[in-house]
């Protein structure tokens, strides 16, 4: 029986290692838990303490790993991920097999405002003519689609606020005329731009309002 006991021993200090041998936290965080499509996630592993020795392993559930794949702060890529979600996990390498070496974290994922249509202001005819080939396009009319329009107008050094005024009435007044109800648009300053302009975007559910474009 002597002769078992050395190998006992080690036997019951590897099941048993002292608990300063496993990380006392490990935790995947992003600076972001709600991103657009497109948009590209940063997953940060934050390990305490952090011994040299450790080696790091990223999974997703979906989009791509862009960079970072065994480093600490990985990039992943949402591309044609809109209306879902992302969920990235780092398993540590370094450590007693006994030890908890893995988290994760999920982002959403926003689908992206659609531009359907940019142009500079030159009539009212023309605003008009685009506003009626907006709803073509999108069936907007159709209230049974879970949809809305966006539109930005956006200004010139030489655009009056009466000229400003003109073209979002001439907007709604085609609205109106094609029976698109007011819920189902909204219509924003985007700025001063060179030339007067507007840009419509169709916002399908889970989609934010698109930014001013430069």
């Amino acid at each position: 029986m002597k002769r078992y006991l050395p190998a006992l021993v080690l036997l019951f200090l590897t099941l048993h290692s002292p608990a300063q041998d496993c990380p006392a936290s490990v935790k995947v965080n992003t600076s972001s838990y709600e991103v657009t499509e497109g948009d590209t996630i940063t997953f940060i592993a934050e390990v305490k303490p952090t011994p040299a020795s450790a080696t790091y392993n990223w999974s997703v559930s979906s989009g791509t790993i862009a960079s970072g794949q065994g480093t600490t702060v990985i990039q992943v890529i949402t591309d044609g991920f809109g209306g879902m979600s992302i969920t990235a996990t780092a398993d540590l390498g370094g450590y007693p097999r006994n030890c908890i070496t893995y988290s994760s974290s999920t982002v959403n994922i926003l689908k992206a405002p659609e531009k359907i249509i940019s142009a500079n202001y030159t009539t009212a005819q023309d605003l008009t003519a685009a506003v009626k080939k907006f709803i073509t396009q999108t069936d907007l009319k159709n209230i049974d689609i879970s949809q809305t329009a966006f539109i930005y107008i956006y200004s010139s050094a030489t655009t009056t606020a009466t000229q400003l005024k003109a073209i979002n009435s001439a907007i709604i007044k085609e609205f109106e005329k094609n029976g698109v109800l007011s819920f189902q648009y909204k219509i924003a300053d985007g700025g001063k731009k060179k030339t007067a302009s507007f840009e419509m975007y169709r916002l399908m559910p889970g989609s934010h309002e698109p930014r001013p474009s430069k």
